[in-house]
């Protein structure tokens, strides 16, 4: 069979951030602890399938958050359980302030070949309506800190259609993006989610659809005039930098998911398994 991808929900945050609906809960020490422990028993009881694979992804939550020896265990578990390829791509998500040498290094040691860092601007002002607690200089340090580790491919998350945003701030956003040397960013229209502080408390300023479309066009632009090819809908790359495991969900490939809010499909069938 073609090789699957492996999905590796980590569910913890340092806080929760009003427009996120995603499973998350606090970065306590010793349940980080349990839960690598339950992750690596769950991976190993599906040892005796020795499926290819040829991506791994750690989605959050924020996967960086539980240190590069615990992502370091959990990496060696998938290698033991799968038929992992030489040249897999392993990508973990993680913020920008909440790593230093320490982490990205670590990552790179462990086979971590990418890294995607939640951006969402490079604006004050909108990272603050956002709830983010990283600064624009945070996310360039942390960019920096994965190259010198050697982990050249990293992506940046940036928000579209924000409270606030205009038409320059989200070109300036863009701009830091390229400015920082990542080759990959990742772009989503911001969407209000039942549930979320959004939710309840609907930010004031925010755009209507057809001026969340207009911003949405006017990024694809602005990326492509920065040297970023859109291979996706919400995904632009520098050539040879295209997230391989994007284009897995993309092109409707096989894929195998573990944590607490993991979904999977094989042989086109989906599953869910309660962790």
């Amino acid at each position: 069979m073609k090789p699957i991808g492996v999905y590796l929900h980590v569910p913890f945050c340092a806080a929760k951030c009003p427009y996120c609906d995603f499973y998350s809960m606090p970065a306590a020490p010793e349940v980080q602890d349990q839960y690598t422990e339950g992750i690596i028993r769950r991976i190993q009881s599906y040892s005796d399938s020795h499926l290819p694979a040829d991506t791994v992804y750690f989605g959050g939550g924020t996967p960086g958050l539980l240190g590069a020896e615990r992502l370091g265990r959990i990496l060696s578990t998938v290698r033991e359980s799968f038929d992992l390829a030489p040249d897999a791509e392993v990508t973990v998500e993680t913020n920008p302030g909440c790593g230093d040498d320490a982490l990205f290094n670590g990552l790179a040691a462990a086979g971590v070949t990418r890294v995607s860092l939640g951006l969402q601007s490079a604006n004050a002002d909108e990272l603050r309506l956002l709830g983010r607690r990283h600064t624009a200089e945070d996310a360039a340090r942390a960019v920096e800190l994965a190259h010198r580790a050697g982990i050249g491919n990293v992506s940046l998350d940036l928000m579209i259609a924000t409270p606030g945003q205009t038409r320059e701030s989200l070109r300036q956003s863009i701009a830091f993006c390229a400015q920082t040397g990542a080759p990959h960013v990742s772009a989503y229209l911001l969407k209000i989610e039942p549930g979320t502080a959004f939710a309840r408390h609907r930010p004031e300023n925010l755009p209507d659809p057809d001026a969340a479309a207009d911003f949405y066009l006017y990024a694809v632009r602005q990326l492509e005039t920065a040297g970023y090819r859109q291979y996706e809908i919400s995904n632009f790359a520098r050539p040879g930098h295209e997230g391989r495991h994007n284009l897995l969900y993309w092109n409707c490939r096989d894929y195998w998911g573990v944590g607490p809010a993991a979904h999977s499909c094989i042989n086109n069938v989906r599953r869910l398994w309660p962790d």
